[in-house]
Protein backbone atom coordinates (compact mmCIF):
# COMPACT_ATOMS: atom_id res chain seq x y z
CA UNK A 1 0.00 0.00 0.00
CA UNK A 2 0.83 3.25 -0.78
CA UNK A 3 0.11 7.14 -0.37
CA UNK A 4 1.00 9.42 -3.08
CA UNK A 5 0.60 13.10 -1.51
CA UNK A 6 0.86 15.85 -3.89
CA UNK A 7 1.38 19.80 -3.60
CA UNK A 8 -0.26 22.04 -5.76
CA UNK A 9 -0.04 25.59 -5.41
CA UNK A 10 -0.82 26.60 -2.41
CA UNK A 11 -4.08 23.87 -1.88
CA UNK A 12 -2.71 20.30 -0.66
CA UNK A 13 -4.22 18.21 -3.07
CA UNK A 14 -4.40 14.50 -1.41
CA UNK A 15 -4.13 11.30 -3.53
CA UNK A 16 -4.53 7.99 -2.21
CA UNK A 17 -3.53 5.18 -4.24
CA UNK A 18 -4.39 1.76 -2.47
CA UNK A 19 -3.81 -1.49 -3.47
CA UNK A 20 -5.82 -4.90 -2.20
CA UNK A 21 -3.39 -6.58 0.15
CA UNK A 22 -2.74 -10.13 -0.42
CA UNK A 23 -2.05 -12.83 2.31
CA UNK A 24 1.47 -12.82 0.81
CA UNK A 25 2.19 -9.32 1.28
CA UNK A 26 1.73 -8.60 4.75
CA UNK A 27 4.63 -11.13 5.01
CA UNK A 28 6.82 -9.35 3.09
CA UNK A 29 5.56 -6.10 5.25
CA UNK A 30 6.95 -7.98 8.38
CA UNK A 31 10.42 -9.00 6.71
CA UNK A 32 10.96 -5.39 5.18
CA UNK A 33 10.53 -4.04 9.78
CA UNK A 34 12.02 -7.05 10.37
CA UNK A 35 15.16 -6.57 7.84
CA UNK A 36 15.46 -2.91 8.75
CA UNK A 37 15.44 -3.37 12.38
CA UNK A 38 17.60 -5.63 12.08
CA UNK A 39 20.26 -3.77 10.16
CA UNK A 40 19.78 -0.96 13.03
CA UNK A 41 17.29 1.36 11.20
CA UNK A 42 14.66 2.51 12.66
CA UNK A 43 11.16 2.10 11.08
CA UNK A 44 8.11 4.32 11.09
CA UNK A 45 4.70 2.34 10.73
CA UNK A 46 2.11 4.73 9.44
CA UNK A 47 -1.23 2.64 9.81
CA UNK A 48 -4.05 4.53 8.03
CA UNK A 49 -7.29 3.39 6.34
CA UNK A 50 -8.29 4.64 3.03
CA UNK A 51 -9.24 8.55 3.27
CA UNK A 52 -12.70 9.19 2.81
CA UNK A 53 -14.18 12.14 0.64
CA UNK A 54 -14.71 13.56 3.72
CA UNK A 55 -11.18 13.19 4.91
CA UNK A 56 -9.42 14.95 1.89
CA UNK A 57 -11.91 17.59 2.50
CA UNK A 58 -10.79 18.29 6.23
CA UNK A 59 -8.24 20.70 7.58
CA UNK A 60 -6.97 17.96 10.08
CA UNK A 61 -6.79 15.41 7.09
CA UNK A 62 -4.40 18.06 5.21
CA UNK A 63 -2.60 19.51 8.32
CA UNK A 64 -2.20 15.66 8.90
CA UNK A 65 -0.52 14.70 5.56
CA UNK A 66 1.92 17.42 4.93
CA UNK A 67 3.50 17.22 8.21
CA UNK A 68 3.99 13.32 7.68
CA UNK A 69 4.77 14.22 4.40
CA UNK A 70 7.33 16.61 5.09
CA UNK A 71 8.64 14.38 7.74
CA UNK A 72 8.99 11.13 5.45
CA UNK A 73 11.26 13.70 2.51
CA UNK A 74 13.56 14.80 5.00
CA UNK A 75 14.01 11.09 6.92
CA UNK A 76 14.10 8.77 4.42
CA UNK A 77 17.81 8.10 4.51
CA UNK A 78 17.60 7.34 8.13
CA UNK A 79 14.25 5.76 8.57
CA UNK A 80 11.83 3.06 6.59
CA UNK A 81 8.59 4.06 5.83
CA UNK A 82 6.04 1.47 5.62
CA UNK A 83 2.49 2.07 5.55
CA UNK A 84 -0.27 -0.69 6.34
CA UNK A 85 -3.80 -0.84 7.17
CA UNK A 86 -5.25 -0.77 11.00
CA UNK A 87 -6.51 -4.75 10.55
CA UNK A 88 -3.13 -5.19 9.45
CA UNK A 89 -1.49 -4.46 12.81
CA UNK A 90 -2.60 -8.26 13.92
CA UNK A 91 -0.23 -9.79 11.23
CA UNK A 92 3.15 -7.97 11.92
CA UNK A 93 2.76 -7.44 16.04
CA UNK A 94 1.92 -10.79 18.39
CA UNK A 95 -0.24 -8.99 20.71
CA UNK A 96 -3.03 -6.59 20.26
CA UNK A 97 -1.68 -2.83 19.96
CA UNK A 98 -3.13 0.27 21.65
CA UNK A 99 -3.96 1.75 18.24
CA UNK A 100 -7.89 2.37 18.05
CA UNK A 101 -7.83 4.85 15.94
CA UNK A 102 -7.73 4.55 11.58
CA UNK A 103 -4.89 6.73 11.60
CA UNK A 104 -1.86 6.35 13.84
CA UNK A 105 2.12 6.50 13.85
CA UNK A 106 4.43 3.53 15.60
CA UNK A 107 8.12 5.04 15.53
CA UNK A 108 9.81 1.88 16.19
CA UNK A 109 13.38 2.19 17.27
CA UNK A 110 14.55 -1.29 17.54
CA UNK A 111 12.82 -4.89 17.95
CA UNK A 112 11.50 -3.84 21.25
CA UNK A 113 11.38 -0.53 21.87
CA UNK A 114 8.95 2.08 19.99
CA UNK A 115 6.23 5.36 20.68
CA UNK A 116 2.99 5.63 19.39
CA UNK A 117 0.66 8.44 18.25
CA UNK A 118 -2.63 6.89 18.04
CA UNK A 119 -4.39 9.14 15.84
CA UNK A 120 -3.44 12.50 13.19
CA UNK A 121 -0.34 14.23 14.30
CA UNK A 122 -1.12 17.80 13.93
CA UNK A 123 2.14 19.66 15.29
CA UNK A 124 5.61 18.97 13.62
CA UNK A 125 7.62 19.47 16.73
CA UNK A 126 5.93 15.93 17.29
CA UNK A 127 8.00 14.49 14.51
CA UNK A 128 10.99 16.14 15.70
CA UNK A 129 10.88 14.37 18.73
CA UNK A 130 9.97 11.26 17.41
CA UNK A 131 12.80 11.75 15.24
CA UNK A 132 15.10 12.12 18.37
CA UNK A 133 13.64 9.37 19.60
CA UNK A 134 14.53 7.25 16.84
CA UNK A 135 18.47 8.36 16.13
CA UNK A 136 18.87 8.05 20.64
CA UNK A 137 19.29 11.93 20.28
CA UNK A 138 18.18 13.60 23.98
CA UNK A 139 15.21 16.46 22.51
CA UNK A 140 15.60 20.07 22.99
CA UNK A 141 11.60 19.50 21.65
CA UNK A 142 9.38 21.51 24.28
CA UNK A 143 7.77 19.36 26.44
CA UNK A 144 4.14 19.98 25.55
CA UNK A 145 4.93 18.29 21.97
CA UNK A 146 6.10 15.11 23.51
CA UNK A 147 2.50 13.46 23.20
CA UNK A 148 3.86 9.70 22.38
CA UNK A 149 3.44 7.16 24.41
CA UNK A 150 5.76 3.99 24.89
CA UNK A 151 4.54 0.92 23.47
CA UNK A 152 5.58 -2.51 24.22
CA UNK A 153 5.44 -4.81 21.53
CA UNK A 154 7.11 -8.46 19.97
CA UNK A 155 6.92 -9.08 16.24
CA UNK A 156 5.45 -11.88 14.42
CA UNK A 157 8.51 -13.63 13.31
CA UNK A 158 7.00 -15.96 10.45
CA UNK A 159 10.86 -16.81 10.08
CA UNK A 160 11.56 -20.48 10.28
Amino acid sequence: MRRLFLMLGATLQVASVFCLISPAVVPDVRNKVMGSLDSGKPVVLIVARAATKADKESEAYGDWSSYLNDFAADNRDRFTFVTIIPVETKQIFSAITPIKHSFAVIFLKNDHEALYYDGMILDPETYKYASDYLVGHESTVDRSARTLKPFTFKLINNKP
